[in-house]
């Protein structure tokens, strides 16, 4: 039997999932847009942040329409940080094709060589976006007639800064002066977050790229790791101090999320890096590698053909070897590392499903 034909890649006991295994509501996204050449996906993250934000302006005394107001210019800033990365990643002949957005950005890396200049560039283009906007929100508010502008530095990197503005006698300017306001803290937030060292954000691979001409990938990978368990502990202590639920949480699972990830790969040792984790873009009909601006020519498109079909060859014969794992010890025997590439192979699958469909 295929993996293809299993019930793990069927999607049909997703929802019985979630009752079994309360944790596996931490997978979980929303899809808003399916097209060519995007597929835009809210995290159970975005969608938890939201209602937390929604309690707070209740508990504020803020008006309640806030609430949608705040949501919008959320998903805004991250979804002009996710072109961020499309537009830059393209220049470096990849693409970023699929945008699973939790508050601060998304959690899907851009599709690119892993060479480390075209991966550092790719990275640093929702940061390219993102700290532009956040420059022009702030100009625009001190170009408000009559606008008192406040800026209070927070100790953490989820809240780097909190701007509050508003315009004395003038209701509606001072509405556009609050949105204006929560627009610059999002997008300050945004840039500082990603460059934290874990891979759950832009700055796990910034710093691999980094890293990877003086030590190597695998080297530089361990080094991101464990940079990203150190910082992890300070910020959570603040998050106690402060009394702070949601950053308890987020550096919880970020300490834990950079711890497993070292102790995988010391596991694994350096030849792991090795692995061709090269990926397709089925959403756009083509593989990251070709520019989507260049018209292929009859031999370039026989290349691309010979070389997805080669990958696709080396992804099956992988998969058969991990199913056989499964079969003989179980799941549980796996690998980080033979998860992780059952996983990538299951939602590319779901892809070209998906595809297909259209």
């Amino acid at each position: 039997m295929s993996w293809r034909d299993r019930s793990y890649n069927s999607g049909g006991e997703e929802i019985n999932a979630y009752f079994s295994n309360p944790a596996s509501l931490l997978q979980f996204s929303l899809p808003i847009y399916q097209g060519r050449p995007t597929y835009i996906r809210l995290h159970f993250w975005f969608l938890l942040f939201a209602l937390f934000d929604a309690v707070n302006v209740l508990r504020g005394g803020i008006p309640p329409y806030f609430i949608a107001i705040h949501i919008a210019l959320m998903l805004l800033a991250v979804l002009l940080h996710e072109l961020g990365h499309r537009a830059l990643s393209r220049t470096v002949g990849g693409d970023h094709w699929e945008w699973l957005v939790w508050p601060l950005g998304g959690m899907i890396p851009p599709h690119v060589s892993r060479a480390p200049l075209p991966t550092f560039i790719a990275n640093i283009g929702g940061i390219a976006f993102s700290l532009p906007l956040f420059g022009l929100t702030m100009a625009a508010l001190y170009l408000l007639p009559h606008a008192t502008v406040a800026i209070l530095p927070m100790l953490s990197p989820f809240s780097p800064l909190l701007v509050d503005a508003a315009v004395p006698g003038s209701a509606p300017l001072t509405i556009l002066a609050m949105c204006l306001a929560y627009f610059a803290t999002i997008n300050a937030a945004i840039v500082v977050i990603n460059l934290f060292p874990c891979y759950w954000f832009d700055g796990g691979l910034l710093w691999q790229s980094i890293l990877t001409p003086r030590f190597g990938a695998w080297k530089a990978s361990v080094i991101t790791a464990i940079a990203g368990m150190v910082l992890a502990v300070p910020f959570f202590l603040l998050s106690l101090f402060a009394t702070d639920l949601f950053g308890l949480i987020l550096w919880a699972l970020i300490f834990s999320d950079n711890f497993n990830r070292r102790r995988a790969l010391a596991a694994a040792g350096p030849g792991v890096m090795t692995e061709d984790d090269v990926t397709y873009n089925y959403m756009g009909g083509g593989d990251p590698g070709d520019s989507p601006r260049r018209k292929k020519t009859r031999k370039g498109a026989l290349h691309a053909a010979q070389k997805r079909r080669k990958a696709e060859q080396l992804e099956q014969a992988k998969i058969d070897a991990i199913l056989e794992k499964v079969h003989t010890s179980g799941l549980h025997s796996l690998s980080f590392w033979e998860k992780r590439t059952l996983k990538k192979a299951t939602e590319r699958q779901r892809q070209r499903d998906l595809a297909n469909k259209r």
